[in-house]
């Protein structure tokens, strides 16, 4: 029940400082609520992993989507879906506490497929949420020089593609440090090619991220014992390829 209780109000004081964010557009409100907000989850996350000695994997994922629905909230301007949101990140933030606590006695565990598609799935999401926020700076500050939000965006990418490999396989920093910064250069050069194009923040980051995606999945399974088998995979890289050619021409051309 005391479970319960802490992971219930946390998500509710999620939502309700997303609403305050909402009721409330300013500078000044965004900044204190949103930094206030980060600080008690983050202490929170920390203090209960290591009240039960875990390993610190679900505070960077609560963080990273509690700054990915603060960047949303500041771009969308359609108030069902800003609702929408206030909602979601209520309820995300109480499923990741939720897990938090009761990781020691129950089978819903990182090492589960069902949970850690879940969390996976997150993970894309933050990767997309920040990329967007930060073509959106790009265009509502051109004053900022594009190839350090370029540099940023892909930091944001490796390390979230750092964070998807250690869910499969036990990687260090130390050992695949070349993959991650790889992750790092590849994605700079998607970034930068795409602010070229007429497309806005939220299809950009899309594209990207979609692009992205794939990358790191196939990376992911170079990982693996018998590596990327590309018989298996060349249908899919094929129906990626004509899915995406697809949206651009009969759906980014009209958004």
């Amino acid at each position: 029940m005391n479970r319960n209780f802490v992971s219930i109000t946390l998500g509710f004081m999620s939502s309700v400082a997303l609403l305050v964010i909402h009721l409330f557009p300013g500078r000044l409100v965004f900044g204190l609520v949103g930094s206030l907000w980060l600080a008690v989850l983050g202490f929170a996350a920390w203090f209960i992993e290591r009240l039960h000695r875990q390993e610190q994997w679900v505070l960077w994922i609560l963080l990273t989507t509690s700054a990915s629905f603060l960047g949303l909230m500041s771009l969308i301007e359609w108030p069902i879906l800003r609702l929408f949101m206030i909602g979601l990140g209520g309820i995300g933030v109480m499923l990741l506490f939720r897990s938090i606590m009761t990781a020691h006695e129950t089978p819903l565990h990182i090492q589960q497929k069902p949970y850690r598609r879940v969390i996976m799935l997150l993970w894309v999401f933050d990767a997309y949420a920040l990329a967007t926020t930060i073509f959106a700076v790009s265009l509502f500050f051109p004053g900022w020089p594009f190839w350090l939000l370029a540099l940023a965006a892909s930091l944001v990418y490796g390390y979230i593609s750092l964070m998807i490999w250690r869910m499969y396989y036990q990687l260090s920093l130390k050992e695949h440090w070349l993959w991650a910064w790889l992750m790092v250069f590849l994605t700079f050069e998607l970034v930068w090619v795409m602010h070229l194009l007429p497309f806005g923040y939220l299809v950009a980051g899309f594209l990207v991220t979609w692009l992205w995606y794939i990358l790191q999945l196939l990376t992911r399974f170079h990982f693996g014992p018998t590596g990327v088998v590309w018989q298996k995979q060349r249908w899919f890289l094929l129906s990626n390829a004509i899915l995406y050619v697809l949206v651009m021409v009969f759906f980014v051309r009209w958004v």
